[in-house]
């Protein structure tokens, strides 16, 4: 009777352990599929049209940048993220008993801007969240801004730019520097693996591995000696 007892159980567990792993892997391979879709779109050339359809592809929501305001062809916001599955929108207690059991939980979105017709930004935005630690990365790809010029790092090289901000690690990519796209690819494979994502390095290997050289990069050399000279110029 006993024995059983105990084989019921690990039956069970092994049950809603593969069950638990297989949602959560095609939740991931969903991001990678978005990630893919997403890096076909490409900023100052991408129209409305194309924008539209990857917000519906993936069941996005649009708005004006001020979201009260309508999408239109001049002023649009496309968000889109990975979709709950049905079955835990609909069971909320067996979806809070999941999130108990795994203890850990994880996002993926992407946020795309239209200005006059045509793409002018594109972030990535990821979280991964355990009871112990959390971590955000936001990626972006558009044309420099003059808030980069306060940034370290934009001005070592220009074309990109890695740091910390108050509660999440940045990666900026010039739209017009595709050498530098490897910057904003997200590792979300971390997020099936036992160890999980456990720190920044894990989610954006590459940019992590640009931002250490910079760091000491800046560390070797005076403060001022940064190009600023196309600072003037650019947009607020």
């Amino acid at each position: 009777m006993a024995i059983g007892i105990v084989t019921t159980l690990v039956l069970a567990s092994i049950v809603t352990a593969s069950a638990l792993y297989f949602d959560n892997l095609h939740s991931a391979n969903m991001a990678k599929q978005m990630m893919t879709d997403a890096a076909l779109l490409r900023v100052n050339q991408s129209s409305f049209a194309d924008v539209r359809n990857f917000a519906t592809r993936y069941h996005g929501t649009t708005s004006g940048k001020w979201h009260s305001n309508p999408c239109v062809v001049t002023d649009c916001l496309a968000v889109t993220s990975i979709p709950v599955d049905g079955f835990w929108d609909r069971h909320p207690k067996l979806s809070n008993w999941r999130d108990n059991l795994i203890r850990r939980s994880w996002s993926y979105s992407v946020f795309m801007w239209v200005e006059d017709g045509k793409l002018v930004a594109q972030q990535q935005w990821v979280s991964y969240m355990t009871p112990k630690r959390t971590v955000v990365v936001i990626t972006e790809t558009s044309k420099p801004s003059k808030k980069l010029c306060a940034d370290d790092s934009y001005r070592l090289h220009h074309s990109f730019a890695t740091g910390f901000a108050p509660h999440h690690f940045n990666v900026w990519v010039d739209a017009t520097s595709s050498a530098n796209n490897e910057l904003l690819k997200v590792n979300i494979e971390c997020v099936t693996t036992f160890a999980g994502c456990a720190a920044v390095s894990d989610l954006v290997p590459s940019a992590w591995t640009h931002y250490e050289a910079d760091q000491q990069t800046l560390a070797s050399q005076p403060q001022g000696l940064y190009d600023t000279s196309d600072c003037q110029g650019l947009r607020r």
